[in-house]
């Protein structure tokens, strides 16, 4: 929505002077205004992008945590960019700031010290909205078992640890598999080691798959349908499981003519 707003600016900027909204037309127009708007535009097309990578079904605690660590350190790679007068992690901002009139205004108020808290700050929240709940040395056995610190671990699982460090078919099962269900393979292998590594994917993470319930509720049973039991239909609306149409149609038998 921003995005689409800051490339009509011009347009929306004539709309109010049309409909005499002289308040908003001034303040609109103001060069600060518009610098900070293509600041923001930038900034939310990147949250709406982080937003997309962690959305599906098959989505884990630890794909969440890998996404949102490599955000927040883009944060602050993009905070010492702009405290260095560097404005291409934002190409809105970046493309306004070269027109002369604009450039002024930079140099007028203190811009980068104001983006650059503000990316602080955006930080700080995602770490509090998102704390590393994750003990990091379960968390490198979980996503790398070959290369974690074995004194690291607890003593009830640096014997199998090591059993699987040097475990060359699960070596190459790892690198083409799922990590879940890698772990899940090596359930019984590995019982003590894969159970403690499977319970960092078992939290859902998001709401996605409650919120893909709900969507389907609503497109099965409409106000025409209401007092129908959805139960059936909600199970194969969300079921992953591909139907076998020539195997069932196989086993059909069709109607005797008389």
């Amino acid at each position: 929505m921003l995005t689409r707003l800051f490339e009509l600016r011009d347009e929306v900027i004539q709309f109010l002077d049309i409909q005499k909204q002289t308040e908003l037309f001034v303040e609109f127009k103001t060069p600060w205004v518009q610098v900070i708007f293509a600041y923001l535009s930038d900034i939310f097309d990147s949250l709406n992008t982080l937003n997309l990578k962690l959305q599906g079904g098959d989505s884990n605690i630890i794909h969440h945590r890998d996404a949102i660590t490599a955000y927040t350190e883009k944060l602050q790679l993009w905070k010492r960019k702009i405290l260095a007068f560097n404005y291409s992690c934002f190409p809105k901002l970046l493309a306004i700031t070269e027109e002369a009139c604009f450039k002024e205004i930079l140099d007028v108020i203190d811009t980068k010290n104001q983006i650059s808290n503000h990316l602080q700050h955006l930080t700080d929240e995602f770490k509090r909205y998102f704390p590393d709940s994750c003990n990091n040395i379960m968390y490198r056995l979980a996503t790398d078992p070959f290369h974690v610190d074995i004194d690291m671990l607890p003593d009830t699982l640096q014997e199998q640890a090591l059993e699987i460090k040097n475990d060359t078919a699960a070596q190459y099962d790892f690198e083409k598999m799922d990590k879940a269900l890698f772990w899940i393979k090596y359930l019984q292998d590995y019982p003590s080691t894969a159970e403690q590594a499977l319970k960092l994917f078992l939290p859902f993470s998001s709401t996605y798959l409650c919120e893909k319930a709900f969507s389907a509720v609503v497109a099965i049973k409409t106000k025409y349908r209401s007092k129908l039991d959805i139960a059936s239909d909600l199970r194969c609306a969300l079921s992953s499981t591909e139907p076998r149409i020539g195997n069932l149609v196989k086993t059909m038998q069709a109607h005797p003519s008389h």
